[in-house]
């Protein structure tokens, strides 16, 4: 998987918004990037451009990743397995 992820370690000036010490899924956006924000989806459900100091960028294991999307561990790897079979 190519997602990435950033946990939050400060939200001063969001608390409403950010959950300290969670972890969220950035979302790719080119204007984000060169505005120095990290795009993503907040505690309201909607996605917004936060200040990129506010987070510190993490590597999860492939199958925290596929949990994380909402697949069950080991998807992926069924998938890539089942398509080398036919």
């Amino acid at each position: 998987m190519s997602d990435k992820y950033v946990i939050c370690v400060n939200n001063e000036g969001f608390e409403l918004h950010l959950t300290l010490f969670k972890v969220y899924r950035l979302m790719p956006s080119k204007k984000a990037d060169k505005l120095e924000l990290y795009r993503l989806v907040d505690d309201s459900g909607e996605d917004y451009g936060y200040p990129a100091p506010l987070f510190r960028p993490i590597e999860l294991p492939v199958d925290v990743q596929e949990m994380l999307a909402g697949n069950p561990p080991g998807a992926a790897a069924q998938t890539v397995a089942a398509v080398g079979q036919t």
